[in-house]
């Protein structure tokens, strides 16, 4: 985690990071907050960006669009372009001890899911497929250690919250709200890069800055869960992108894990079927955690906490990537528009 004996994130950083999620875009806010100048926070904050990612979570509900979860194994490159999709948001490859597995993430219209899914057992009888919710995350920066450059993280009592304490997450579904073409385009650039202004949007999009305030103002909010932080796993070189899928015997039980990991700030992404007490956790874990980690999870499987955990893998970063948001005219035209590779899928409803 070192850049050489220096720590990463000093006592302002640490601030900064606490409350940046808040409103990304207002630094006078977080200035006046913590105490500093404005200028100060954005010199900061501009250094901060080469260890985090601060980025909008959009609400796919609120936006007619479904979170598609598809876990497939040993694929070729004609499998890849299968799968393509203007509505993949997500590859990831990882590694277990049984092999590459992929796991590919669909921003897919609610009322077309049945055709991607369609689509994907034409090719793969045994694709794991379900439609899933990403949980806003709560990182907790406390936890990082100046003095020693390292994260205070007791996983044995991380363990015993989870058993004792109610930190519940909640499963919230929002109703369709009313957006537009231009909402998509501002969202799509939050979730690239929050820690940006309106009138920065505005030029890359080549409008007047009028045009997009009220949009930003009134329609926006409802579009969005918040703003996540995740650390830049490329920064943190002596840490491990992990992922792991865990099942619990309850829904109760899953909120509840969900609800005390994502305040972790080694914590990149916490998702959970919709239909099933399973949960994908994504975790840049320092290599000095990795045995307290799994002692942490046979605890919580020994306590009848966990049903089981499915697996656990190393994410291949240079074959994963996030891709933009989909927003063009192919696939947006005041409604969701199936792609044509899809609609063949349809026919067979």
């Amino acid at each position: 985690m070192t850049r050489g004996s220096r720590e990463v994130f000093d006592e302002l950083d640490l601030k900064i990071l606490e409350n940046i999620a808040e409103n990304p875009l207002n630094i006078a806010r977080i200035a006046k907050k913590i105490g500093v100048s404005r200028e100060t926070v954005r010199r900061r904050v501009q250094r901060l960006r080469k260890y985090v990612q601060v980025y909008a979570l959009p609400d796919y509900s609120a936006l007619g669009l479904s979170l598609m979860f598809v876990f497939l194994d040993r694929l070729t490159d004609q499998d890849l372009k299968y799968l393509d999709s203007r509505y993949l948001g997500r590859v990831m490859k990882f590694y277990t001890e049984n092999g590459a597995r992929w796991l590919f993430v669909y921003y897919f219209p609610r009322n077309y899911t049945k055709a991607l899914e369609n689509h994907v057992r034409k090719r793969f009888e045994g694709a794991i497929i379900f439609e899933g919710y990403n949980f806003l995350r709560k990182p907790s920066f406390n936890l990082y250690d100046s003095s020693n450059n390292s994260w205070k993280i007791n996983w044995n009592g991380i363990a015993e919250e989870i058993l004792n304490e109610n930190k519940k997450a909640r499963l919230e579904i929002s109703p369709l709200q009313k957006f537009d073409e231009k909402d998509l385009y501002i969202i799509n650039e939050l979730r690239a890069n929050a820690i940006t202004t309106i009138s920065s949007i505005a030029r890359k999009l080549k409008v007047n800055v009028r045009s997009l305030l009220y949009h930003f103002h009134t329609h926006v909010p409802n579009l969005l869960v918040g703003y996540n932080i995740s650390l830049r796993p490329e920064v943190f070189k002596n840490h491990l992108t992990v992922i792991t899928r865990i099942h619990f015997f309850t829904m109760s039980q899953m909120l509840q894990f969900a609800g005390v990991l994502r305040e972790l700030p080694i914590v990149n992404a916490v998702a959970t079927s919709k239909e099933e007490p399973d949960l994908i956790l994504s975790i840049l874990l320092p290599m000095e955690h990795i045995l307290s980690f799994y002692k942490f999870l046979e605890k919580l499987t020994i306590q009848d906490f966990i049903r089981n955990v499915d697996f656990v893998g190393i994410i291949d970063i240079e074959n994963s990537a996030v891709r933009p948001f989909p927003h063009t005219s192919d696939i947006f035209n005041k409604k969701w528009l199936l792609e044509d590779k899809f609609s063949m899928s349809e026919e067979v409803l």
